[in-house]
């Protein structure tokens, strides 16, 4: 009897093991790093990035530029990512999005540009 309780448990615990195992490779940071406007205009499209500056001013339609005071770029803030923070062009954020490539954008009037798609928006720490 002992040893057809052993055996089952082992049976049902074995397969347990090797899923706990098989992920451990999945493990770590994975995300964003903090980086430049300048190097985000050089990345590549859907490359996750952190930026850290000011919204300086409002281009419509869930457009914005983004300024880390060396240089500027247009952002997407989904009205949804707010979460109720109110921010002034003095006001230090940090974003976290993808790039987004784009053949025509209108904001601007530009035939190729690259933007942020904002996931997140916080106040920076000071």
């Amino acid at each position: 009897m002992k040893k057809a309780l052993l055996l089952s448990s082992l049976l049902i615990l074995s397969p347990m093991t090797f899923a706990n195992t098989t992920g451990l490779n999945d493990q770590g940071f994975f995300g964003p790093s903090e980086t430049s406007v300048k190097v985000a205009k050089e990345g590549t499209d859907d490359q996750p990035v952190t930026l850290t500056g000011y919204i300086t001013a409002s281009l419509g339609d869930e457009m914005y530029t983004f300024s880390d005071g060396q240089d500027n770029i247009s952002v997407e803030i989904d009205n949804d990512k707010w979460h109720g923070i109110k921010v002034t062009p003095e006001t230090k954020v940090t974003i976290t999005g993808e790039i987004d490539e784009e053949w025509f954008n209108s904001h601007i009037n530009e035939w190729f540009s690259t933007k942020i798609d904002v996931e997140r928006i916080q106040l920076a720490i000071q």
